[in-house]
């Protein structure tokens, strides 16, 4: 199924990190959870950027924050999105550079559940996510809840960061 196959790639691409013997490459990503959707499956949350470096200098960089399948039926976006992580995660000059200027905060798939069941627009609760987009509610529309609470989150941490610069 698709949310098989979608779950079996996170797991290739943070084991080919964790296996990378380059130096390079090891320590850029960082897989966490973003919550879970109404029918219990966890939505991954990728972080890639230069974890090596000190902490004060990658807290000072910007966010890109990324996502896709919010509508089940989007599938390209998901090529898209695999393409854009393979590439963040190589070894090229360019995707070295992007990882020392910013942190990417990336969530493959905002609608497994539709994915998973074959719904084209719509999550388990028969709600299309765009239309939550406005004030979703945690309870009917969890993963565009948390994506904008991160997103929010990104937002006030530039503003703190922007308020003490000047």
């Amino acid at each position: 199924s698709s949310k098989t196959n979608f779950n079996d790639r996170v797991e290739e691409v943070v084991a080919e990190d964790e296996e990378n013997d380059d130096d390079e490459s090891t320590g850029i990503l960082l897989r966490t959870v973003l919550c879970h959707t109404l029918g219990g499956l966890p939505v991954p949350l990728l972080t890639i950027t230069d974890f090596k470096a000190p902490v004060t200098e990658i807290a000072n960089r910007k966010y890109i924050c990324l996502s896709g399948r919010v509508h089940p039926g989007e599938s390209p976006a998901s090529y898209m999105l695999d393409g854009v992580i393979s590439f963040l995660c190589g070894g090229s000059e360019v995707a070295k550079r992007l990882r020392k200027i910013a942190v990417f905060k990336i969530v493959p798939m905002l609608n497994p559940d539709g994915v998973a069941t074959g719904n084209n627009r719509c999550n388990l609760a028969g709600h299309d996510l765009n239309r939550t987009w406005t004030a979703p509610s945690v309870s009917l529309s969890p993963t565009i809840y948390h994506w904008k609470q991160l997103l929010s989150m990104q937002i006030e941490r530039r503003n703190r960061r922007n308020d003490r610069s000047t």
